[in-house]
């Protein structure tokens, strides 16, 4: 009987993930690599809207954490800002929906960019039009982007 690996999507290696961002996402840059790869670029999500400098950390391959390093997001006088971790990361999903057989190019910095539309529409209102639900504890470890 042969052995290897069992049937369906095949998870896509860190070397594979961060040559699909740097060829779709070209601002983006490899900043450590290791147990850790960590990524940083800009989003510009409209026309309108400022530029964000994000990070991408992924630590031996777990869910995916993005940070915005700059600027720093801004809470309203009534309200902290919705849809993020405890450690300051985007909540862009529930946890699940992404998987290692999925190019981070194509999901979490689209997802990114959307999360910062929203943000911004949230400034800006008080209303938070992005949908989604966000869980009461993070199911995701909590550690900080570096």
């Amino acid at each position: 009987m042969a052995r290897g690996r069992p049937p369906g999507p095949r998870r896509l290696r860190p070397a594979q993930q961060s040559a699909m961002i740097m060829a779709r996402w070209p601002g983006f840059q490899l900043l450590r690599r290791g147990r850790r790869y960590v990524w940083e670029g800009t989003l510009k999500p409209t026309a309108l809207s400022s530029v964000y400098t994000i990070r991408i950390s992924c630590a031996d391959w777990d869910q995916p954490r993005v940070f915005v390093m700059d600027p720093l997001l801004q809470r309203r006088a009534e309200a902290d800002i919705p849809h993020r971790y405890a450690d300051g990361s985007l909540c862009l999903n529930i946890p699940g929906p992404w998987s290692r057989e999925q190019y981070i190019a194509d999901t979490l910095i689209p997802w990114a960019s959307l999360w910062l539309h929203h943000y911004e529409t949230w400034r800006i209102t008080g209303e938070w039009l992005g949908g989604g639900e966000h869980p009461a504890t993070p199911a995701l470890p909590t550690w900080r982007a570096e």
